[in-house]
C-alpha cells in the first residue's frame, strides 16, 4: 500500500466511523465529492490545505512530524 492509498483509507475509515457520507464530508470540508472519492480510493493525493480541511471537518488534526534525513540515492 502506498502513501496515497494509506491516506485515503485513513480518511474513509474515519468518515465511516463518524457515519458521514462522502457528500456530507465534501460539504463540511468544502471539497468536491468526486475529489473525496478519488482521495479515498488512492487515486489522488491532496495538498496539505485540502487534507487539513478534510480532517478538520471530522474533528481531527493534521500533524506533520520531521522524519530522519534519508540519504539520496546516486
Amino acid at each position: 500500500m502506498n502513501d496515497k492509498e494509506r491516506i485515503g483509507k485513513m480518511i474513509a475509515d474515519i468518515r465511516t466511523e463518524q457515519g458521514l457520507t462522502v457528500r456530507e464530508l465534501a460539504d463540511l470540508a468544502g471539497v468536491a465529492s468526486p475529489n473525496i472519492c478519488k482521495i479515498e480510493n488512492g487515486k489522488y493525493s491532496p495538498g496539505v490545505d485540502v487534507l487539513s480541511r478534510i480532517l478538520s471537518a471530522m474533528s481531527h488534526r493534521l500533524t506533520i512530524e520531521k522524519l530522519p534525513d534519508i540519504p539520496e540515492k546516486k
